[in-house]
């Protein structure tokens, strides 16, 4: 005779099964969001150190930084194009407030890492520091708006550059 109140207290082949398959699938997505997540440390890492350099440009016009015992009269700049930046000296005697590469000093380049690159503004610009104020002189329109993209996945980090010499790196 059976026991009608039977209490079996295991699980079927089925529910372990269903147990597994959701085990697996939330495994992917934490392996997946990992993944994508060191990236974006990555891009904010190189829009953090690019708005830096932007910085320290500006504090070494401000601060009247001497390089070779004399302080160019003519301020220190960033140049950013689409793969790499550079840190210079503005040594051209006149109101040019550009990046020229056969007369200006660079003072450390930069390369972005192989995945990223700046998308916006389409084109290359200068950004310049002058003494002993720290006025901003721009190649482009101010505020000047920078995206830097991790093109494998479409991912953006933007700096803000304004008129007053403000450095903001946002997502």
């Amino acid at each position: 005779m059976k026991n009608k109140y039977f209490n079996n207290k295991s699980f079927t082949l089925v529910e372990m099964i269903v147990v597994l398959g959701i085990t697996a699938f939330i495994a992917t997505l934490l392996i997946a969001n990992m993944h994508s997540g060191g990236e974006s440390m990555d891009l904010t890492s190189e829009a953090q150190k690019l708005g830096g350099v932007i910085r320290q440009a500006q504090n070494m016009a401000l601060t009247g930084q001497q390089i070779n015992s004399s302080r160019p009269a003519y301020g220190y700049g960033v140049y950013v194009d689409s793969v790499s930046y550079k840190l210079f000296i503005n040594d051209y005697e006149g109101v040019s407030y550009v990046y020229d590469d056969g007369n200006d000093t660079i003072i450390q380049s930069f390369s972005f890492p192989d995945n990223i690159e700046m998308t916006i503004p389409a084109s290359a610009f200068s950004i310049i520091f002058t003494p002993p104020l720290g006025e901003v002189h721009a190649s482009a329109a101010l505020p000047l708006n920078i995206s830097l993209k991790y093109v494998p996945i479409n991912l953006n980090r933007f700096l803000k550059i304004t008129s007053y010499g403000q450095v903001d790196v946002f997502k």
